[in-house]
């Protein structure tokens, strides 16, 4: 039996051969976090309007398609743009648009709290509570603020489109070198002089 010693390193404590070499080999087990909630924010977000979304990825290169669902609504409905679509959107949609603020009403010495039914604000992660639930809304938000041109189409797939990208940003920063050296010093990762993690 035999003891061997060796080093053991914090990550801005190796070379840059052995920061490089550790980053490569932490790309081999990658494994994207927050996948199972992208996917749920558009699986909603596809349930509640009439669009599917198919064969889209993210990673290598972003890419999405959808089929929407025409038969739905009335097809004066699929012509309807500016002001016309942004009522039609907010009569159809409006519990996913937006919610009653939340309000404190000190009612005979006791205090409750509830939703307001006058005073509406825009709903925050109407669909799973996840942040990308916000990401497909923002394209309906903003017609909704300064109506355009652009029919109900354009939005639905504009709205899976701003979902595709956001999903390619996130997954590109988590596989960057900076993101694998904070996650490094946040852990307190360690590693042989050569990059290997201990």
């Amino acid at each position: 039996m035999r003891t061997i010693e060796t080093l053991v390193y914090e990550f801005h404590e190796l070379s840059e051969t052995a920061q490089q070499r550790a980053y490569e080999k932490s790309l081999d087990s990658f494994e994207m976090s927050w996948t199972s909630e992208n996917s749920e924010s558009l699986a909603e977000f596809c349930r509640e309007f009439p669009v599917t979304a198919k064969d889209w990825s993210y990673g290598n290169a972003a890419s999405i398609s959808s089929v929407i669902h025409y038969g739905e609504y009335e097809k004066e409905v699929w012509e309807l743009s500016g002001l016309r679509l942004r009522t039609w959107l907010l009569n159809n949609f409006h519990n996913v648009l937006y919610k009653g603020k939340y309000i404190h009403l000190p009612i005979q010495g006791r205090h409750v709290f509830k939703y307001s039914k006058a005073m509406i604000e825009e709903s925050c992660c109407p669909f799973t509570g996840y942040c990308m639930d916000d990401t497909l809304m923002d394209p309906i938000w903003g017609f909704i603020r300064k109506p355009d041109n652009r029919t109900l189409e354009d939005i639905l797939g504009e709205c899976l489109w701003s979902w595709v990208q956001a999903c390619q940003k996130d997954y590109e920063w988590q596989t960057s070198f900076d993101a694998f050296k904070e996650d490094c010093e946040a852990n307190k990762w360690e590693f042989t002089e050569d990059g290997e993690m201990i």
